[in-house]
């Protein structure tokens, strides 16, 4: 419960932050810090506690909130670079929780682990959303941003994690961050997740096909890369909302024609391409 809790959390307070407060262009800078730690996650939670990953990662997010805030650094010319740099620290954040939630949970309970962290970061990140563009622009919205994030750590603290004893993981790989026999699927849920962030009175759709999205990823993927595939999951829906969150909070018919060819497409990819490439590939 409390990892429910902290990851609610530490996604409510960066998509109240991306859409209510940060540059316009904020989100695909983001994006890009997100992308670039990726490769960098299994050497860093092999080194370090996976646990404290999140908790420094959440503290630093609130700390660049407020920093952002009161240098006025969205109107200079830092904040491309700040915004970057908050993406690595949710990258890092949520790829280190999504592998808590595994080694606290038995063996055979660990897909319905990964659909629960799902369901508990979409929720925050629709509360996120919904406090952002309620109060978008307000001088406020920073100090929610930063609370959120504080609490988010919080909670982290009170999970116990059974120590896990390092395996030697190469400074650079692919585990915990993109599984290549899902490279596909990714891409589709991009799309689709992309094509719902162009119409955010439909993002709440996600919830409903978060449990049938978790398995597909979880079947393509080796006992032991549960926690790759759920990461990558993750990346590509966090990518697909941001990149389309980048389009504005306008309903302009650019954005309402964006929405229908993505969706369209999503979905054509979904029935002819990614549903028989995942049948041919699953593993479970």
């Amino acid at each position: 419960m409390e990892l429910c809790i902290a990851v609610f959390f530490l996604y409510a307070s960066i998509y109240l932050y991306l859409s209510g407060i940060a540059h316009p262009d904020a989100p695909l800078l983001f994006v890009a810090g997100m992308l670039a730690i990726g490769p960098f996650h299994a050497y860093l939670e092999d080194t370090y506690k996976r646990k404290h990953i999140f908790i420094y990662s959440a503290l630093l997010l609130a700390l660049t909130a407020v920093a952002i805030h009161w240098a006025e650094a969205v109107t200079g010319k830092w904040w491309w670079l700040i915004a970057s740099v908050q993406g690595v620290w949710f990258g890092l954040a949520v790829t280190a929780g999504s592998t808590v939630a595994i080694d606290i949970t038995n063996s055979p309970h660990r897909t319905q682990a990964n659909i629960v962290y799902s369901f508990a970061s979409r929720l925050g990140m629709l509360a996120g959303l919904a406090g952002g563009y309620l109060f978008v622009g307000s001088s406020h919205l920073m100090y929610g941003v930063a609370a959120l994030s504080l609490l988010g750590g919080c909670f982290m603290l009170r999970i116990h994690v059974p120590f896990r004893s390092p395996i030697g993981m190469s400074y650079c790989n692919l585990d915990r961050y993109l599984l290549p026999s899902a490279w596909f699927p990714a891409f589709n849920t991009l799309l689709m997740a992309f094509a719902l962030a162009c119409f955010p009175l439909l993002l709440p759709l996600l919830l409903l096909l978060l449990i049938p999205m978790t398995r597909l990823f979880v079947n393509l993927s080796h006992h032991c890369q549960r926690g790759t595939a759920n990461a990558t999951l993750q990346i590509a829906l966090d990518a697909g909302v941001l990149i389309g969150l980048s389009t504005g909070h306008d309903y302009s018919h650019l954005r309402m024609y964006l929405f229908a060819v993505a969706a369209a497409v999503a979905i054509w990819l979904f029935c002819f391409v990614s549903y028989p490439y995942y049948k041919r590939r699953r593993i479970r």
